[in-house]
């Protein structure tokens, strides 16, 4: 505290010029300005925190965000695979499905083929026989004409002799 200040301002209480200041004024003054120089720099100090936090959850949510992009398209290419997988297995059975029926038109067939086959023999075996019954016709037939003939020449030969 200044002392003469004191003294000064107590011997000059009727002037005009100098109100009273009580005793530490001073200091509260100085205080004054040093907590407006704090509440200042506070308020700076403040936002420059707020700023920097911004800007770290900003750059936590982008890597976030990054994340769960990846994660995504990792989860799009899994189901890609699990539908083509499925396409595959869809175009499997299909495929086996195909494979079972052209297994049966082929037995199906076999049997057809093997009844014609049969049909085959058959018909070969009557051919032959047929062929054989006709040889045997014919050799008949030329044997008989040959008899006949030769009874006819007979006979044309007796009625030649006797007329």
């Amino acid at each position: 505290m200044n002392v003469g200040a004191m003294v000064s301002s107590s011997t000059d209480v009727g002037s005009p010029s100098k109100a009273y200041e009580p005793p530490g004024m001073m200091e509260v003054r100085d205080k004054y300005g040093q907590l407006k120089e704090v509440m200042g720099t506070f308020n700076d100090k403040v936002s420059k925190v707020l700023s920097d936090a911004e800007n770290q959850f900003l750059q936590a949510y982008r890597a976030h965000m990054t994340d769960v992009h990846r994660e995504l398209q990792l989860l799009r290419s899994k189901l890609a695979e699990a539908e083509t997988s499925l396409q595959k297995d869809e175009q499997i059975q299909s495929l086996e499905r195909d494979c079972v029926w052209y297994k049966n038109q082929r037995n199906q067939l076999d049997s057809f083929v093997n009844a014609m086959h049969k049909d085959l023999l058959y018909m070969k075996e009557k051919y032959d026989m047929l062929q054989k019954d006709r040889d045997w016709l014919a050799r008949q037939l030329k044997a008989s004409k040959k008899q006949q003939r030769l009874l006819r020449s007979d006979m044309e030969g007796r009625a030649a002799s006797t007329g």
